[in-house]
C-alpha cells in the first residue's frame, strides 16, 4: 500500500487514480506477463479490470478539475510564480518522459537486488506475477509523485496520459526483466569490442552470460554502484521500447505521449542494442 505521506493530490482522487491505473496496467500487461510465468490470469483480476475501466473517464474529469482549481488559485494570487521554461511553454514542447522512467527503473533494480520481502520483484515459488506488477506500480507511482512535486518549481507537471505512459513502461520493463536482461547480454556478447575493451559496465553488465549468472555478485554491484545501475536501466528501457512497446503500438495503430523513440543512448550503445 502506498503511504499517505507520498500523496500530493487529493486523497479521494489519488485512490481512484491508482486503482484505475493498476487495473489499466493489468489489462495491458498482466495477461502476457502471467503467460510468461506459465500461470493463467485469475478470473477475479479480469473482473476487477472490467469494473474499473468504467471509472477511467470519471477520473480524467477529476484530474482536470484539480488542474482547474490549481489554475484558479494561480490566477487569484497577487504575485504569480514565474517558473518553468518560457520557451518550452510557448512552443508547447513537452519534457521527455525518459528521465523519470529511467530513475524509476534504477530504483526497481536496486530494490530487486536487496531481495526485500516487502518489495517482491523477482519471480519465486511463493511470489505471484500480480505481486510483482503491484510492486512495480508502487515504484512508478512514487517516482511520478516526486516528479510532480519537483514540477511545482519548473512549471512542467506531467499530464494524465504522460503519467500513465511512465507507469506502463515501468511495469512493462519490470515484468520482463529476466527476458530483457538476457537479450541485453546476448546483444552485448555479439559485439566483440565490448569484451576486448572491457566496456561491459557501459551497458550495466558485469560481463558475459557466464559472469552475469553469478547473481549475488551482480546484485552487489547493482546495490552499490549507482552509475552501473543507471546504465543497466537505460539499456533495459531501450530494449523494451524497441522490441515491445513500439511494435505493439504499430500493430494497434496507437501512440503515446512523446513517442517511443530511443534518444537517450549514445551512438555506440544504440548500435549494439538496436542495430542503428
Amino acid at each position: 500500500q502506498t503511504s499517505t505521506q507520498h500523496i500530493t493530490m487529493r486523497p479521494e482522487h489519488f485512490r481512484l487514480f491508482t486503482s484505475a491505473l493498476f487495473c489499466h496496467l493489468a489489462l495491458l500487461l498482466l495477461p502476457n506477463a502471467v503467460r510468461s510465468f506459465g500461470v493463467r490470469t485469475p478470473n477475479c483480476i479480469q473482473l476487477v479490470v472490467q469494473q474499473q475501466q468504467r471509472h477511467t473517464h470519471h477520473i480524467h474529469h477529476l484530474l482536470a478539475a484539480d488542474n482547474d482549481d490549481d489554475e484558479t488559485d494561480t490566477s487569484t494570487s497577487k504575485q504569480p510564480a514565474t517558473t518553468g521554461d518560457a520557451l518550452r511553454a510557448a512552443t508547447g514542447i513537452r519534457p521527455s518522459l525518459h528521465p523519470v522512467t529511467i530513475n524509476a527503473l534504477a530504483e526497481a533494480l536496486k530494490l530487486r537486488a536487496q531481495n526485500r520481502e516487502d518489495w517482491p520483484l523477482r519471480p519465486r515459488a511463493n511470489v505471484e506475477p500480480l505481486q510483482i506488477a503491484l510492486s512495480a506500480g508502487r515504484i512508478a507511482t512514487e517516482a511520478i509523485q516526486k516528479r510532480q512535486a519537483a514540477s511545482d518549481e519548473d512549471g512542467m507537471k506531467l499530464q494524465a496520459k504522460e503519467e500513465q505512459t511512465v507507469a506502463g513502461r515501468v511495469v512493462g520493463v519490470v515484468m520482463r526483466l529476466d527476458d530483457l536482461e538476457a537479450t541485453l547480454v546476448t546483444r552485448c556478447e555479439a559485439a566483440p569490442w565490448i569484451a576486448k575493451y572491457g566496456e561491459w559496465a557501459t551497458f550495466g553488465l558485469m560481463g558475459n552470460a557466464e559472469v552475469e549468472a553469478s547473481l549475488s555478485d551482480v546484485e552487489d554491484r547493482i546495490r552499490d554502484d549507482p552509475l552501473f545501475r543507471l546504465s543497466r536501466a537505460e539499456c533495459l528501457l531501450a530494449l523494451f521500447l524497441a522490441t515491445v512497446e513500439q511494435p505493439s503500438l504499430e500493430r494497434s495503430d496507437e501512440s503515446v505521449p512523446g513517442g517511443s523513440t530511443v534518444d537517450f543512448l549514445d551512438a555506440d550503445r544504440k548500435e549494439v542494442l538496436l542495430g542503428l
